[in-house]
């Protein structure tokens, strides 16, 4: 039996969720970076705005300029963040798989 459940729910207690839901509120952070990373699947289930798609071009290289800028070892924390939103992207895929959020 699958359930519904708001934006809010689907998110909770994902691994990265609290990189998402910050980048989500700033204009060009590392965070926001990495929603440009993945936008293009959450646009795909209606969670961004589908005729705003400019963020997802640059958002990996904007995102490493970000780290050089204020990391000593800006490829390391690279990919770890890119781990940490591989571990997001699967753990949203399983639950939107099981039926947990529907987009009216």
């Amino acid at each position: 039996m699958n359930a519904t459940c708001s934006f809010d729910e689907l998110l909770a207690d994902l691994s990265g969720t609290h990189l998402i839901r910050q980048g989500l509120a700033e204009r060009v952070s590392v965070e926001s970076c990495l929603v440009g990373i993945v936008a293009p699947r959450l646009r795909r289930v209606g969670l961004l705005d589908p005729t705003n798609a400019s963020e997802s071009i640059d958002a990996e290289l904007t995102l490493y300029r970000l780290l050089g800028e204020h990391e000593t070892d800006a490829y390391g924390r690279y990919s770890s963040l890119l781990r940490e939103l591989v571990s997001f992207e699967n753990a949203f895929d399983r639950r939107l798989s099981r039926g947990f959020f529907r987009h009216d």
